[in-house]
């Protein structure tokens, strides 16, 4: 079961706990790809707010997400 693009993007965009949950996650992340200079990432899932702090730096990030999932563009 995935949980609808829709209410993801409300939760982590719209709600206090969703900015929180986003800050922590992404925090951690970036502590494992520390160097991500010419480096393709790729996050599967609702990975979007995860990945904004890769654009800079890498080469290509790049979102996939299950169909039913739906998409965010």
């Amino acid at each position: 079961m995935h949980l609808d693009v829709q209410d993801l993007k409300k939760f982590y965009y719209r709600t206090r706990l969703g900015r929180v949950a986003q800050s922590a996650i992404r925090d951690q992340v970036t502590s494992f790809w520390s160097e991500p200079k010419g480096q393709t990432i790729v996050g599967f899932g609702f990975a979007v707010p995860l990945l904004r702090p890769f654009l800079q730096e890498a080469r290509r990030v790049v979102a996939l997400m299950p169909g039913p999932q739906g998409v965010m563009h």
